[in-house]
């Protein structure tokens, strides 16, 4: 997965796995869904376009850009969006619920390849300037989980443990 990015994983993690659910090079995955409601799942996504079949680069402002655009769509509720750092980085961090479903909502990985959004998601994203394509990471569930909010929160945590090399000391470190 690039960027490369080391964290503490929420407990929820922890509790039921150690490994990835699923991981690609632009995605990593952890799942955990007991039975609905009472499901999770902890995204980190490297968004390279906007929409599907786009050819424009994503970047950090038109990411932002585009969760406005969805926003005044009525196609997310965001209910808190702060700007913040994370690892020194510039990053915006959105708690939002999801009205319905939204192909390319999250955006996309290939320009064919994306993330929706889907509907009655409660969810929790930060959006990293990596200087190149924005780094997404997020936790989203079903709004009726009764241990929702509390998995959601526990993102916190992992963002101000969350560490990414810069290019040139990664290049070293993968020697």
């Amino acid at each position: 997965f690039q960027p490369a990015f080391s964290a503490n994983l929420p407990a929820w993690v922890a509790e039921v796995m150690t490994a990835p659910t699923e991981q690609t090079a632009d995605t990593v995955t952890w799942n955990r869904c007991e039975e609905r409601p009472v499901c999770i799942g902890l995204d980190a996504y490297t968004i390279r376009y906007l929409t599907r079949g786009s050819t424009e680069p994503a970047t950090y402002a038109g990411y932002l850009a585009r969760m406005e655009e969805l926003r005044r769509a009525g196609a997310i509720d965001v209910t808190d969006s702060r700007q913040t750092t994370i690892d020194g980085r510039p990053a915006t961090v959105y708690s939002l619920l999801t009205n319905g479903d939204t192909a390319d909502g999250m955006g996309c990985f290939t320009t064919l390849r994306c993330q929706d959004f889907y509907t009655d998601n409660l969810a929790r994203y930060a959006v990293v300037d990596t200087g190149s394509a924005p780094l997404v990471i997020g936790m989203r569930t079903f709004v009726e989980n009764p241990q929702g909010q509390v998995w959601i929160d526990q993102l916190e945590g992992m963002l101000a443990t969350l560490r990414m090399p810069e290019p040139d000391r990664l290049a070293v470190q993968e020697l």
